[in-house]
């Protein structure tokens, strides 16, 4: 840990919190536990109304506590980057935890890579209560290689904010995050930053993320993610220039912000009227989406995977719900389920529960009788892998 002698950490590392007193702790202690020592810990307390203080207060100078009336987590980042000293940053959620090896990995990684803004990771998947589940699942996922950085991200592909390690002066260019957005607003930098800088990848695992998938919905019912989850990723786009190529993503890609963020959103909710009606937005913007595997369907079975208990149940019954024609409905339904259960194979892999994993693959080959070569093949190279390494 940087000390009182050593004014300028390599590594500024920012908790926001509220109301998490169980949790920052042990946020905390996960830092406290890196291999790498070069860093400062900076915990913003978004108007807690609990004990966080007192329990924070045992730490004494190994944090820097910081307390501001109540303003959500964009608020709360960008002030602890106000008093960030270190060269590169990094945001750890209060109910999240790094590995111990995070900072020495990615920190080398950047010293490496000078022109890289950002490298990220894979997490470790963990129940609610932070336990990691054994065996492992990863989560998180490199850009697509094939694609612009932005295409991958705007499509998409996730970044975990807590892998990331990112260089402060790169951030504070692209002006930090974005404090009128309650939602997504990592997603909103990240995007910021590949339109100007070059990323990086680091292929391990390097933190634990909690997930708390049946009450996900909920969560983002809270903070109105079927509205402004679409008007950000339709905004991203200004981060453009004007004449960029990727311009001619923008109606696919808020088409697919609408069906999953929206449609799936609102119909796991029970409200199937509006579920409707961010189907017929997406229709709208993006009329060639019955046609297009990459908006509804690829959408669907990312919903239905971390955030169903029974995802082929819920794809059924929301494409059975859908204001498209009948043959049209029915053609994504079994994209969608190709999809899903193709995803669930693989993650079935990374559980070491092969009869489950070649099950979802026979699954998939049902429902698109094309799948069955492509899924026996990535099933073959994930058990490959598992078994031997790479």
């Amino acid at each position: 840990m940087s000390s009182a002698l050593d004014p300028s950490p390599l590594v500024s590392v920012i908790i926001p919190t509220h109301n998490q007193v169980r949790l920052v702790t042990r946020a905390v202690d996960s830092m406290l536990a890196q291999s790498f020592t070069d860093y400062e810990i900076i915990v913003v307390d978004d108007g807690s109304t609990d004990d966080t203080r007192a329990a924070l207060s045992r730490y004494g100078e190994r944090i820097v506590y910081l307390f501001q009336e109540r303003r959500e987590r964009s608020a709360a980042r960008n002030n602890g980057l106000r008093h960030a000293r270190g060269k590169y940053v990094l945001f750890l959620d209060a109910d999240d935890t790094l590995l111990p090896n995070m900072l020495a990995k990615q920190a080398a990684y950047l010293d490496q890579h000078p022109q890289v803004a950002f490298v990220h990771g894979y997490a470790l998947m963990a129940n609610p209560s932070g336990n990691v589940i054994q065996p492992p699942v990863l989560m998180g996922a490199p850009l697509e290689p094939d694609q612009p950085p932005f295409a991958s991200l705007i499509m998409g592909t996730p970044i975990l904010i807590h892998t990331a390690l990112i260089r402060r002066e790169c951030l504070e260019a692209v002006g930090g995050f974005d404090e009128a957005l309650s939602v997504s607003e990592d997603w909103d930098v990240w995007l910021r930053l590949v339109v100007r800088y070059p990323v990086g990848f680091n292929p391990q695992p390097v933190a634990v993320y909690s997930v708390d998938a049946l009450n996900w919905p909920a969560k983002l019912d809270r903070y109105h993610a079927q509205e402004n989850i679409p008007r950000m990723v339709e905004r991203a786009f200004r981060y453009l220039p004007p004449d960029s190529p990727l311009m001619q993503l923008k109606p696919r890609a808020v088409a697919r912000a609408h069906a999953q963020f929206g449609a799936c959103l609102e119909h796991a909710l029970g409200r199937p009227e509006r579920a409707r009606a961010h189907m017929q937005a997406a229709v709208s913007i993006y009329p060639a989406l019955e046609h297009d595997i990459e908006v509804l369907p690829r959408g669907a079975a990312q919903f239905a995977t971390w955030a169903q208990k029974d995802g082929a149940a819920f794809i059924r019954s929301l494409f059975r719900d859908a204001p498209l024609p009948a043959k049209t409905a029915r053609r994504l339904e079994r994209s969608a389920l190709t999809l899903y259960h193709s995803k669930m194979s693989h993650l079935a892999v990374h559980q070491r529960q092969y009869m489950t994993a070649a099950e979802h693959v026979f699954r998939a080959a049902a429902a698109g009788p094309g799948a069955l070569s492509w899924a026996g093949r990535v099933l073959v190279r994930r058990l490959w892998d598992r078994t031997f390494g790479r």
